[in-house]
């Protein structure tokens, strides 16, 4: 999955670091509840930015790729690998299926915000808790699990592994997706980093980066399922099965 970096590529690595460095202080300042309480639209702001630029980005790449005429497999949107890839999917409909029963265990339970409010305390500025962010928050989840996969397992860890191998690759790409996800505090970034480490593995044991897209988008909006059941101020009205 390697290929040879040009100047278009590093041009295109530092527009993603400054969009993402943004995004971490866009996501960091809704953590401060004087900020927060004085932009009431804060999450809402924060998601359009997110669902914006990291569309941008993952044209950008689409583009270079097509342009520079590049097989689509150093992407991991190529052929995938047949055994890896089915094993890989049925990993990710285990995951969906596990997803679902827990939400639905956990929603029926009349102590829900209790049993999760210190389980979501770290994410708890940033998961929707109205209607209003629940809707653009589904958009973002689906945007991060298709766009940050590309751009971390896709985009990144092609351009790291030109240089170092794919191993080590792996393991940068994994840190710096960590990083990215520095608004979490430290052990958010610890978390992440060990997120991006698996999906790293599945991506490439199945040479394709479908199994991961579907795993971390359903991550992404079971967390926001989650959280809004637990943070929303009209929690009475919330269905279960939604």
């Amino acid at each position: 999955m390697t290929y040879v970096p040009a100047v278009p590529d590093v041009a295109l690595l530092c527009i993603m670091a400054i969009f993402m460095a943004i995004e971490v202080r866009v996501f960091g300042r809704l953590g401060r509840a004087a900020v927060r309480d004085a932009r009431p639209n804060a999450r809402m702001h924060a998601y359009a930015y997110l669902i914006a630029y990291q569309w941008a980005l993952v044209a950008s790449v689409v583009m270079l790729w097509y342009a520079a005429g590049r097989p689509w497999s150093t992407l991991l949107l190529g052929t995938p690998s047949r055994w890896g890839f089915a094993a890989a999917l049925i990993l990710a409909g285990a995951y969906i299926v596990l997803a679902v029963m827990q939400i639905r265990v956990l929603a029926s339970r009349p102590d829900l915000p209790e049993r999760l409010r210190a389980q979501f305390a770290e994410i708890e500025s940033i998961v929707p808790h109205t209607p209003r962010e629940r809707r653009l928050w589904t958009f973002a989840a689906i945007t991060a699990g298709c766009c940050e996969e590309v751009l971390f397992r896709g985009f990144l860890l092609a351009f790291v592994a030109s240089f170092t191998g794919l191993v080590t690759a792996v393991a940068i790409s994994s840190v710096l997706f960590g990083l990215f996800h520095a608004y979490y505090g430290w052990r958010g970034i610890l978390k992440t980093s060990a997120f991006g480490l698996v999906m790293a593995v599945i991506a490439v044991g199945s040479a394709s980066l479908i199994p991961v897209i579907i795993i971390h988008a359903a991550v992404d909006l079971a967390s926001g399922h989650l959280g809004y059941l637990t943070f929303s101020k009209d929690q009475v009205a919330v269905d279960p099965s939604m």
